[in-house]
């Protein structure tokens, strides 16, 4: 099962530098699909644009840190440790990956490359990927992971998915409908989140096996995790 996990991890990242290679080379599909996901974004609004900018104002990736700390505070006093590191970790990851590939890709955002689109909320930086994205899909990953684990009940599992899919598709909605990112950076921000929130998890359960295994020796039991 281990061994599933990381290759969809290495096909997510695989996909997410794709993506990468795809902006770089000037792939006309790419073109498209960015086309289409600004169209399938809808026509701006006030009203519809008070309400994206109040939502990706809290998927920001401050705003993902925040709420990743308030968790992670809240899986310590569930006495998780394990997960608490595992989330903390995995936003943390995202933000510096995204920096990383940010300063290699160095892609214009949509209202820099087209002068006819303008920016509805504030944005600076290069576009790809979506920090919003990538770090709101590793949150809600971790999260859903985290509910699979503890709570067994179906109802509480499909009410945290609905919840955590809705809420990362109206991240990436805002960042498209805004104009601050492409639709292909939204898409790579959530590959790349997701794969980092697989790999987080996968060596943070290796590291609490280590230390389990390490205190039997000892003769002394390991934390719940």
């Amino acid at each position: 099962m281990r061994i599933h996990r990381w290759l969809i991890a290495t096909i997510l990242m695989t996909a997410m530098l794709a993506i990468a290679v795809a902006i770089t080379t000037n792939q006309p599909y790419l073109h498209q699909f960015d086309t289409w996901g600004l169209h399938l974004a809808g026509q701006t609004t006030t009203t519809r644009t008070n309400w994206a900018r109040t939502i990706t104002n809290w998927g920001s990736p401050v705003g993902m840190v925040i709420t990743a700390i308030v968790l992670a505070l809240w899986m310590l006093w569930r006495r998780r440790p394990t997960w608490a590191a595992t989330l903390a970790s995995a936003v943390l990851a995202t933000a510096i990956l995204n920096r990383l590939v940010k300063a290699v890709v160095v892609r214009p955002r949509p209202f820099v490359a087209d002068p006819q689109l303008h920016a509805l909320a504030h944005a600076s930086g290069w576009s790809f990927p979506s920090g919003h994205a990538s770090a709101s899909a590793a949150l809600v990953i971790i999260m859903l992971m985290y509910i699979w684990r503890w709570h067994r009940r179906p109802a509480t599992r499909t009410l945290a998915a609905i919840i955590g899919v809705l809420y990362l598709a109206t991240i990436v909605w805002t960042r498209v409908y805004l104009h601050v990112h492409f639709a292909s950076d939204v898409l790579a921000g959530v590959l790349e989140g997701v794969a980092v929130a697989i790999i987080a998890r996968e060596i943070m359960r290796g590291l609490q096996q280590r230390y389990r295994r390490h205190l039997m020796h000892g003769g002394v039991g390991g934390p719940a995790g």
